[in-house]
Parts: structure tokens; sequence; C-alpha cells
């Protein structure tokens, strides 16, 4: 619910919000998770509306297209990481069996 403040109409929005507190203490759970969410997307609604919203949004579209690009290179990355470990302990372990065999 909306409401608007003018003037002496203080007293009315003062009686209003409080039949809608108490309205809300009684709702079920579930309607209250509803109508929660049903606020957060009303306020999300009217940020996206103006120029903040357009801005923001085109800031997080730039960020998900770099991160989209960096991706492949971070996995590539890590594959060339585990790949070198994986060769390093072949050499470590190959040195431990000839160390092994030579004082045998």
């Amino acid at each position: 619910m909306i409401f608007y403040i003018c003037g002496d109409n203080n007293v009315k929005f003062d009686q209003l919000y409080v039949k809608s507190q108490n309205e809300f203490r009684y709702m079920n759970f579930q309607e209250r998770k509803y109508f929660c969410n049903l606020k957060r997307l009303v306020r999300l609604q009217m940020l996206m509306e103006g120029d903040f919203g357009k801005k923001q949004t085109s800031i997080t579209l730039t960020n998900f297209q770099t991160w989209s690009r960096m991706q492949p290179q971070i996995r590539a990355h890590r594959l060339a990481v585990v790949e070198d470990s994986g060769i390093k302990q072949k050499k470590i372990d190959n040195q431990l069996t000839i160390d092994a065999k030579g004082h045998h």
C-alpha cells in the first residue's frame, strides 16, 4: 500500500499505518514473505525506471560481459596450475624412487 501525506492528513496516515502494522502481524508466514517480496519488487521497479537504474543496469551488464570473457582464461590458468603441480609431483616421486633404489 502506498500512502500520500499531505498537510493535516498525518493523523489519518498514522491510523492507517497502525492498522496496516496490526494486519501485518496477523498474517501467516507465507503471506508476510509474499508481502515483503512484493514491497522489494516495487522498490526495484521504481529504481529501474529512473536514470540511476538504467546506469546501474548498464554497469551490471558490462561487468557480466567482462566476467564472461575472463572465465575461460581463469579455467585455462587453473588447469595449467594443476597440470604443472602434477608434473612437479611426478618429478619428486621419481627422484624419491631413484634415491630409494640407490641406497639399497
